[in-house]
Order: structure tokens, then sequence, then C-alpha cells
């Protein structure tokens, strides 16, 4: 960094925003200020973006002090105009030449829509930093937008939550900008109630370092790393290890500024409970990280991250909580068993898959038809798969899958099993979801296979038929994704199929309950696989 250039800072102070916005908020920071930066033609060696639930930062390094000079060019009179017919220049070149204070020699030629014309060509200084920020900063606040925003009585701006402070500097230099109904200060705020006083901030350059005396970690990757540490030394205590989900880390990273990570325990018995119910239990409410043995077997401790607290009272409230949360699991798990699976077919008789397109019961038994004839062109055991896909949405209408739908699946799985069900007929029920992302396995056995592709088909099919199809970045009922599994599904099983077959089969059935299925819904179906197609091609 030149002594020319130096650190410039704007911090946006809210009241806590959810963690689920904060990737968002860092992607939209980022592009915000680069785009910004170049338009005001003001560069800096790097952006920094960090958010906390409590404020949005954006760092600028090596800032010039200035924008760069230059290069104007204004356009005048046409040159037949400028010029007589003895190359003498004429009133219109001459004027326009005084009006920028050069000769009528120092103009050039520059070509226009209407034949070539005399311009001119200068050198503009560029305004100071401290001048053009303040409005760099107040577009990037007024320029973020979340999926869900507030209005709130001080401000007219709308935001994700209310803004409570501003702080915005050029290096030791306090800059005049306003955003959200406030003016900028030179001050920042440590933690709710630890730090009551706001916190004064010289410079911009040691802003990171304010908040880390206030033990306010910005950086979320460091705060994952803190978690991790302080993670695996507390399992391994317990004698056991950290069951890790790295996008829940990623969650809880963002949930605090101050991570301290505690051990807590729950009643052995309740490990009686399945395995997914009580990882789901921890995970999916508490945000709490499962321990288990060095074989993935859960023992009765979790990890959870707190905001700079960890008192046998913050330990004790969260053993009480999870408790809790476990006797609740236990009692739908109790009853839901009291009933073998298939006599939750008839509720789901009740439950509206889409409107204009039946039930969730209607949908099973269009996929026992389709994924039957599926089983028969691969060569996959047909009542086993037929037998699944008969049972696979039974457990929509649990009070297992209500309290924790992420069991979808899972839980009809289990109850298949305790049902007394074959044990292939409950595994295919169990992985018919699968992949349900591009880091999730396919499905393990054929039967789970086939049900997967032809629930995947279904749903493809049905939504084109019912014109959901995806615009843009809208995708609400998951239709690249279910195109992605199929696509997956049949190139690592290497199976062949004919998929314009497969979809043909799916709108036969799905006719049956739509008033209006155009054949036409097929091919639009196989043009959106090949684009999906081609992505995974240039992907590979």
């Amino acid at each position: 960094m030149t002594a020319k250039a130096t650190d410039a800072l704007l911090e946006i102070g809210t009241e806590e925003i959810p963690a689920r916005f904060l990737p968002l908020a860092r992607w939209q920071l980022h592009d915000l200020a680069s785009q910004l930066l170049q338009q005001h033609v003001l560069p800096c060696t790097d952006i920094m973006v960090h958010a906390t639930p409590r404020r949005l930062v954006l760092l600028l390094r090596g800032v010039p002090v200035a924008q760069e000079i230059r290069e104007v060019v204004v356009l005048g009179p046409l040159k037949a105009l400028g010029f007589d017919a003895g190359g003498q220049p004429t009133p219109a070149a001459e004027g326009f030449a005084r009006k920028h204070g050069v000769p009528v020699s120092a103009l050039v030629e520059r070509p226009g829509e209407k034949g070539v014309r005399l311009a001119y060509v200068g050198q503009e200084a560029g305004k100071p930093a401290a001048k053009v920020l303040p409005h760099v900063f107040a577009q990037v606040v007024e320029g973020l937008q979340f999926p869900k925003s507030m209005r709130w009585p001080q401000s007219p701006t709308v935001f994700v939550r209310p803004i409570r402070w501003l702080l915005a500097l050029l290096g030791r230099r306090p800059l005049k900008m306003a955003a959200g109904g406030l003016k900028a200060g030179v001050t920042t705020r440590g933690r709710r109630y630890v730090h009551p006083k706001p916190l004064p901030v010289r410079s911009a350059g040691e802003y990171v370092r304010v908040l880390k005396r206030a033990g306010i970690i910005l950086d979320a990757r460091e705060r994952q790393a803190v978690i991790r540490r302080g993670a695996d030394r507390l399992a391994a205590r317990a004698r056991g290890r950290v069951l890790w989900d790295e996008e829940l880390l990623s969650e809880v990273a963002d949930l605090v500024e101050a991570p301290v990570v505690i051990l807590g325990s729950f009643p052995k018995d309740m490990l009686e409970l399945p395995q997914p119910v009580l990882v789901a239990a921890m995970q999916e409410h508490q945000r709490y990280f499962p321990v288990g043995d060095s074989g993935g077997t859960l023992l009765p401790f979790f990890i959870a991250v707190s905001n700079g607290v960890n008192t046998k009272a913050v330990v004790a409230g969260n053993e009480r909580v999870l408790k809790a949360r476990l006797a609740d699991a236990q009692f739908f798990y109790s009853e839901d068993r009291k009933k073998r699976l298939e006599e939750f077919l008839e509720p789901l008789g009740g439950m509206i898959w889409q409107t204009r397109a039946g039930t969730q019961l209607d949908k099973a038994r269009r996929l026992e038809a389709l994924a039957g004839w599926l089983a028969e062109r691969v060569g996959a055991d047909v009542g086993v798969v037929r037998r699944a896909a008969l049972l696979c949405k039974a457990d929509l209408v649990t009070r297992m899958v209500f309290e924790f739908p992420t069991l979808e699946g899972a839980t009809g799985g289990l109850y298949a099993e305790a049902s007394g069900e074959p044990a292939a007929v409950a595994r295919a029920i169990a992985e018919h979801y699968r992949p349900q992302g591009p880091r999730d396995d396919i499905p393990f056995t054929d039967p789970g296979s086939v049900l997967a592709l032809a629930d995947k088909v279904d749903d493809m099919v049905l939504h084109f038929a019912l014109g959901h199809l995806p615009t843009g970045t809208a995708d609400p009922y998951g239709l690249r994704r279910a195109a992605l599994g199929v696509i997956r599904i049949v190139f690592e099983r290497g199976w062949r199929l004919s998929l314009a077959e497969v979809m043909g089969c799916a709108l036969e059935e799905g006719r049956q309950v739509l008033s209006t299925a155009p054949a036409s819904s097929v091919q639009a179906v196989l043009h959106f696989l090949r684009g999906r197609l081609e992505a995974v091609f240039a992907e590979q």
C-alpha cells in the first residue's frame, strides 16, 4: 500500500439478522461495492466483506485518496461545419475551442452518427475519496435486498432488520454519510448487555482489533474454526467425536458473534430412539451437534454453541430444552407405531399433493404403476418396488414427520420395518428421496433407485403439465434438483432407458388426475433434462 492509499470502512449495525440471510448479504456487499467503485473510478487493492447477526461490514484495502484522472471526450460541431472551403476554422470551431480553453489546432476528429466531428479531449481531475465514498456507501446500504425485509417508524429504508447505527471511516477520517434514516458515526457496538456503551473506532485499520478486544470474531471462517476446535476437544473428553454437518456448522457460526462451545448430556434411555430421530431433534430444532463413538453410534452427549456465555445455568438450560424435545419425539414415535404403516394410507387420501393434481394417495398409486413399469425394464424386483411405492408417502401423515419434516422417507423406512414389511421394502422407502443435493449419494439399492427415479420423473412431468416451470432463479418445486437426480441415478446405475418412454408412461398415469395433460409436456421435460445434462457435461 502506498502512502497515498488507505483503508475505508462501512459497518451497518442492525437488530439480529437471521443466519440464513448472511451468505446472501456477503455476496451482495462484495458485488455492490465492486460495481460502484468501478463506476466511480475509485479502485482499491482488496474488498473484504463480513457479516454477523448484528453487523454487515465492508472493509476496503488500498483506497486511493482521490479518483483516478479520467480522459474526457466532448464532441463538437461536424468537421464540415468547422472549416470553410479554404480550410480555415469557422466561428463554430473557434467558439467550441474557446469554450474548452484550447486552440482550434488542439481539437481532434472523432466519428459520429452524421459524419466526422470535431472533439475536445482532455483530462478531468478526480474527486477526493472522502467526497466519493459517502455516496458509494449510501448506495450499498440502499442496494442490499433480502427475501424478507422490514419497515420501522424511524426510517424510510426497507431492510432485513432495523438499522441501529452506521460507522464510516476513510483511514482516520470520519465520513459524512447517511442512510436508513441515520448519520454515520465513529463508534461500533459490542455484544448486547456485555458492552452497553458504544466502542470508539479511531481508524478503519484498527476496527477488527477493537471488535476482537470486545470478544467478537468478525470472520465467519474463523468462527467456524473456533467452534470446530472447541467441539472436538470437548467431545474427546466424553470419549467420543463430533458427528459434523458442514451446512449446520456454517449456519451456527452465523448465529453468534463470540462463539463459546458447550458440552451437554441427555438421559441414556433416550438412545432407544432410532438414531435419525435423535439427530434430527438435535440438529433441526436446536442446532446442536451430536456426539458419537468411533463407529458413529450416538453417545448421550451433544455440542451446543453459545454467544459468549458458558455457565452452569446455560448448560442446564440447553440440556433441559433438548430433553423436552426428545421426550416429544419419544411420544410421537410410540404413538405412530401403534399403527401399521399401511394404515396411514387412508388419511394420506386427505392430503393434497397439488391443486388440480390429486392427493398424496393418488401420487402413491401413480408411483406404484410407474415404478413397477420401470422395475421390469431394469431388472429390479417388481414386487418389492410396487409395495415400496405404495407405502413411500404414508409417513407424511405421521406425527413424527409433522414435527421433524426432514425425516420424511427415513421415518417411513423405520415404520415399514416395525410393521413387518420386508427389509428391501423398508430400505427402498428410506432411500427414495435421494439424492437430495449434489453431495448426497444416490440410493444404494436397485429398488430404492427405481422408486427415486419414478418419484422425480412424476414430479417433473406433472409439474410441467400444470405449467409449473422454473423461471430464472425461482424453482419452488425443486425441478432442477429432480432433473439432476434423474441424470445421476440413470448414469451411476448404468441403466439404458428411453427417457421419452419413461416420461410418456408418467404422463399416462398422470392423466388419471389431471384435467388437461398435453403431450407436449413430455417434450418440454426432455428439453429441460437436456439442458441440465449439458450443464453436467460442461462441469465434467
